[in-house]
């Protein structure tokens, strides 16, 4: 099997759980994607949005300050942002129905339920045209 390796994009990774973190920095470095900027909560990812252009955000819907869907929405109006075309990649774990739904009305890209392997990861990336180039796209067949 090739080495899968997608092109190193800035991404804005947004979780509360530093364990959870660490695990998805690691799916990413193990791609050759090393440009991640992470915070923990709501307000820190409106901070970071302002300061930071991600080609990528991975949003996770449980978080302090303000939800996912809260950030979800500022990101999407173009009156607040500069970026409403920002590929959002929702992740959950607890995933009911209405909350994908709700996810899907806000315009998430893809939705990812908790746990979830680097395999599921890369083939959102790769649907998402970041590496899909033929190293990426032979790996995840």
């Amino acid at each position: 099997m090739s080495k899968i390796s997608f092109p190193d994009v800035p991404i804005l990774l947004v979780e509360d759980s530093m364990f959870v973190r660490a695990i998805i920095r690691r799916m990413l470095r193990q791609v050759g994607m090393r440009n991640v900027t992470e915070v923990g909560d709501g307000e820190a990812a409106l901070q970071a949005l302002q300061t930071f252009s991600p080609e990528l955000v991975l949003l996770d819907w449980h978080l302090p300050h303000l939800t996912g869907g809260q950030i979800l929405e500022i990101i999407r109006d173009p009156m607040i942002s500069a970026r409403t075309d920002v590929p959002v990649i929702m992740i959950s774990g607890a995933p009911t129905k209405s909350l994908v739904e709700r996810s899907a009305q806000l315009g998430v890209t893809h939705f990812l339920r908790k746990p979830f392997s680097p395999h599921e990861l890369w083939t959102r990336l790769q649907a998402l045209g970041i590496g899909a180039g033929p190293t990426a796209a032979a790996a995840l067949q």
